[in-house]
């Protein structure tokens, strides 16, 4: 397995810079932290996973929280019904709530988006079949905001996360790997006569489980730890009677991607750590408020837990330019776009913010307005989070 880290070239002789250096350059490759992931993509998981992971930072490194959220995570509370206890255990059940609709926001953000570059496809009609993606079509670069405040309109503090290389593709569609006529567990075209048998067991099997779960569906949508637990139980049991060994239990190993997000989760850590450091990090002690997560999707991006926020998005977009061509993100041309001419500072709050990237960079910002041809629903507008985070100070 390929372990993510910063550095993209092999080490140069002594006369060049050295390790050092090139790390610290690549932290440095724009104006805010940036872990550049040894992987050729960013999966929804991997990027829900960093987006807590961030989150998390920014609650401390910001003053909203006492301690470290996976910290707080292991620490027992000392009194259940006092007020500093009840505020730990609302933040905390907030973030996991959260967490649980990240996992899916993201691969509804890459339904839409894919979507979106479908109706945008000039070739594309409809019952036609899509024209085959290119080289880095099927990843794209998407934004996460994060305000704290009593509203987002008064924010005492803004933080970007900028993911570039996040895998999209319709729902049901695999476009990292070739189509192919073969089906799974080929071992032989004629099936034998103990296959048959047990084809046909599984479908008698089958019909059983479905009448069943037609009954059950009105009572309990799934079913609870302690009834699979105890199902489990009787299952050994029946084992033991028939003489037949028990199934083995299932591995509680990490899979392959779990252990890329941990890593990746153990390198923003760091990066933050050295930026704070170097007196360019994000701490700052601000009093307990609000936190705000936003999402920038297309106008037909759909999940229940996030609102469209049409009111909010000319400002947010304002913001967001601001940000990705103050960092150097959003790179363009000098001559096209009048960069290099002597910027107004702003008031306000500063944006702040964190580049999570692949080895498909995308470099590219998608602008907010659909063009002539496209559906209504390819805007991108922002979303915001339903749920309630609040931070707090006691302990």
């Amino acid at each position: 397995m390929v372990q993510p880290n910063v550095t993209t070239s092999t080490t140069t002789p002594s006369s060049g810079p050295t390790q050092k250096q090139k790390t610290e350059e690549k932290l440095r490759e724009y104006g805010v932290p940036t872990v550049r992931l040894e992987q050729d993509r960013l999966t929804d998981t991997m990027a829900a996973g960093l987006a807590m992971s961030l989150l998390g930072h920014v609650l401390f490194l910001k003053g909203q929280v006492p301690f470290p959220v996976m910290q707080m995570l292991k620490m027992p509370a000392s009194q259940a019904d006092s007020r500093a206890s009840k505020k730990r255990q609302e933040l905390l059940s907030s973030l996991d709530i959260l967490s649980c609709h990240l996992q899916t926001t993201f691969t509804a953000l890459s339904h839409a988006i894919a979507s979106r570059m479908d109706s945008a496809d000039p070739a594309a009609t409809p019952g036609s079949v899509p024209s085959p993606p290119t080289q880095g079509s099927n990843f794209q670069q998407v934004y996460m905001m994060m305000i704290l405040g009593p509203s987002v309109n008064a924010a005492k503090a803004r933080v970007v996360l900028v993911v570039d290389g996040l895998e999209v593709k319709l729902l049901g569609e695999r476009y990292d790997k070739p189509l192919t006529h073969a089906t799974t567990g080929d071992i032989s075209e004629q099936p034998t006569d103990n296959q048959s048998e047990s084809d046909d067991s599984e479908e008698e099997h089958d019909d059983s489980d479905l009448e069943d779960s037609e009954e059950e569906e009105f009572n309990d949508e799934s079913v609870s730890d302690e009834d699979a637990l105890e199902s489990d139980y009787e299952t050994a049991s029946e084992s033991e009677e028939t003489g037949s060994a028990p199934a083995p239990p299932l591995s509680r190993s990490p899979s392959p991607e779990q252990e890329q997000l941990r890593a990746a989760e153990r390198l923003l850590s760091r990066t933050l750590a050295n930026a704070c450091a170097e007196d360019d990090g994000m701490q700052s002690e601000l009093a307990p408020t609000q936190a705000h997560i936003l999402l920038r999707a297309p106008r037909r991006f759909g999940h229940p837990s996030w609102t469209p926020r049409q009111m909010w998005t000319s400002s947010l977009e304002a913001i967001l330019t601001d940000f990705l061509d103050e960092s150097g993100i959003n790179r363009k041309d000098p001559e096209v776009t009048g960069m290099g001419k002597q910027k107004v500072h702003k008031r306000g709050v500063k944006t702040e913010g964190v580049f999570v990237g692949c080895n498909s960079p995308t470099g590219r910002y998608h602008d907010a307005h659909p063009s002539q041809n496209q559906d209504e629903d390819d805007e991108m507008i922002w979303w915001s989070w339903n749920g309630k985070i609040a931070g707090f100070s006691d302990w």
